[in-house]
């Protein structure tokens, strides 16, 4: 269950409660409607509780959907304290964040359809909570690598903070909906594995001086 992979330590007692049944019932309507369509009813009659009970527990619609952001912040934010020990170079915390919201996309599908609603008609909680603390990390790596002269002098770390994140969301929006079906003349498909390390491997190859007297 979604719901128990989001909420491990209210998944594990019983029985549900009014809370979860609402926080379960918008992360859904959210992930297939996107905020701005789901109303109060929507969720109430989803969770099979009274509207009430919304505004009683979260205050609104707006500070329930935050409540659900946060908690895939979280998981990130609890990762990246875990590894940033390993973290040797600006290239180590591009990897992470790859790798990290790569994981957090396949293993909370919902996500994905949350951040292709946001995409179209973003929102300040998604903006505030999700978005720019990873576009912040990833650019100041980038500006990081920059300055020590590990990275190009002639990038600009703010388009390639945006061609990475839209990089790594691309891929799932377009698997998603199937969208390369029949377009491509090679019929493989190509895997979430395959993807990222083909998108590192371009973007570090664009982003590293060329040794040959290139670009500086």
């Amino acid at each position: 269950e979604l719901y128990e992979e989001l909420f491990p330590d209210k998944a594990s007692e019983e029985p549900i409660s009014v809370q979860e049944k609402i926080e379960y019932a918008a992360l859904s309507l959210f992930a297939d409607m996107g905020y701005e369509r789901v109303t109060i009813r929507d969720i109430s009659r989803k969770a099979g509780i009274n509207s009430a009970s919304i505004s009683y527990y979260f205050g609104g619609k707006m500070n329930l959907y935050m409540t659900i952001l946060r908690v895939g912040a979280e998981r990130i934010k609890e990762r990246l304290e875990r590894q940033k020990c390993h973290f040797r170079n600006p290239q180590d915390v591009i990897h992470y964040h790859i790798q990290a919201l790569g994981e957090l996309l396949v293993m909370y599908p919902e996500a994905i359809r949350i951040m292709q609603w946001e995409l179209v008609n973003p929102t300040e909680p998604f903006k505030d909570i999700l978005y720019r603390p990873i576009f912040n990390e990833i650019y100041h790596a980038l500006k990081d690598g920059i300055t020590r002269g590990i990275f190009r002098k002639d990038i600009n770390p703010r388009c390639a903070c945006v061609l990475l994140m839209n990089m790594i969301f691309n891929f799932f929006t377009v698997n998603g909906n199937r969208m390369i079906d029949g377009v491509m003349e090679a019929q493989e498909s190509v895997s979430q594995e395959e993807y990222f390390k083909d998108l590192e491997d371009l973007l570090m190859q664009g982003l590293l001086p060329d040794t040959k007297g290139g670009n500086e």
